[in-house]
């Protein structure tokens, strides 16, 4: 039984991590489509984070996100805002 609640918890973990830093159904539509496309849009986001942790070697998925933002602000200086970065 601990087992199964174990597996249940990390797939809880994942759904709040999605919701709050993925933007995980944060679409301004109620249509199934876009209910569907957020949910493998933020599997994407979601591989690409662990492919960049995995590549920077860093420790956690947030400072890979710090570091992402970090630069990504660097360039939006850096270009004074002439072109955007999502």
């Amino acid at each position: 039984m601990l087992e199964l609640y174990s597996m249940r918890w990390a797939i809880e973990v994942y759904f709040k991590e999605a919701k709050q830093h993925l933007g995980f159904l944060k679409e301004q539509s109620n249509h199934y489509a876009a209910y569907i496309a957020s949910i493998h849009l933020t599997a994407v986001r979601f591989c690409l984070l662990v492919i960049a942790k995995q590549t920077l070697g860093a420790t956690n998925l947030a400072q890979v996100r710090q570091t992402l933002v970090t630069v990504r602000t660097f360039i939006l200086q850096a270009n004074s805002g002439k072109f955007f970065v999502p």
